[in-house]
């Protein structure tokens, strides 16, 4: 999905096989649990649980993108962030 789409377009694209791919699901099941773990009542509202979330979703990525072995350094750093903005939209409409 998104992950796949915004790592395919950069410059030092990832192949993705199969092995990526299962971590990319065992990550998105993170990303799930830690949005959900952190979302409670009028969540969507509360800058201090937009903060938590971000944190933990910084985290996950982080782990995520090394597991793989793509690194994240000053030059593309910043799809980190554009991930976190794309996750949380999905995250204020289905939480």
């Amino acid at each position: 999905g998104a992950i796949l789409t915004t790592v395919q377009k950069r410059e030092d694209a990832l192949t993705i096989d199969s092995a990526i791919e299962e971590t990319m699901a065992e990550y998105s099941r993170k990303i799930v649990k830690a949005v959900a773990e952190n979302a409670k009542r009028d969540w969507k509202h509360n800058e201090v649980v937009h903060k938590q979330i971000h944190r933990a979703l910084d985290d996950c990525l982080f782990e995520m993108f090394d597991q793989i072995g793509y690194e994240i350094n000053k030059d593309n750093v910043d799809i980190i962030d554009h991930l976190i903005d794309e996750i949380m939209k999905v995250a204020l409409v289905k939480f």
